[in-house]
């Protein structure tokens, strides 16, 4: 049996729990009650079989994502994963936030605003940068984007906010400095949660 003690001192049987190394963060989940066999069997995308009865189901899909909330932490657990794997906070990082004036609902128009602004952005501060994007519908239906920025070389990410505007040129624009949060991951799924609590 593998046990060590967690930081409360309680012994912890690793086998009943996942861990995932994602850059310098290490998240390990435990489970009070851990199952070696599953009550029903995937049989395709859509499908899947009740074991003890045998009876083939149907998947439940959600209309929307607050309908979900187990997909919904699945989502922010592999959204944690992906941005601890490639940004740790410091200097040279930063979260902007990009609104629209209006109610802005094109999707298309969405993305092509944010490649033009990408481009503007990175020929006024003369390099490329790094960045991961998430795009979030308002409750009112208007689309933003929160994009995760890094220049790569480690050197200070300094954008200032006048000229963010300038070069957004759509609506708002805000920056927030990630110099001193150490799990970059935990730090933007709580902002986008909190976000949609607010707005809901």
């Amino acid at each position: 049996m593998v046990k060590k003690t967690d930081i409360t001192g309680i012994p912890v049987d690793f086998r009943a729990g996942k861990t995932r190394v994602c850059g310098d963060i290490i998240e390990v989940r435990r489970y009070l009650h851990l199952s070696d066999s599953m009550a029903i069997q995937k049989i395709d995308a859509e499908h899947y079989m009740v074991k003890s009865t045998g009876e083939i189901l149907e998947f439940k899909k959600s209309q929307n994502r607050s309908e979900s909330r187990y997909q919904m932490s699945v989502t922010f657990g592999n959204m944690r994963a992906i941005v601890n794997s490639n940004f740790s906070g410091g200097i040279n990082q930063a979260l902007v936030t990009l609104t629209y004036r209006e109610n802005m609902k094109d999707e298309k128009r969405l993305y092509r605003d944010f490649k033009n602004f990408k481009e503007r952005l990175e020929n006024f501060i003369g390099y490329r940068l790094s960045y991961l994007a998430a795009v979030e519908p308002q409750c009112r239906g208007a689309w933003h984007l929160h994009v995760l920025y890094k220049r790569a070389d480690g050197q200070t990410l300094y954008i200032p906010q006048k000229e963010l505007l300038r070069l957004w040129g759509h609506g708002g624009v805000n920056v927030k400095r990630l110099k001193d949060v150490d799990n970059v991951g935990a730090h933007l799924s709580a902002y986008l949660m909190n976000l949609n609590v607010e707005e809901a």
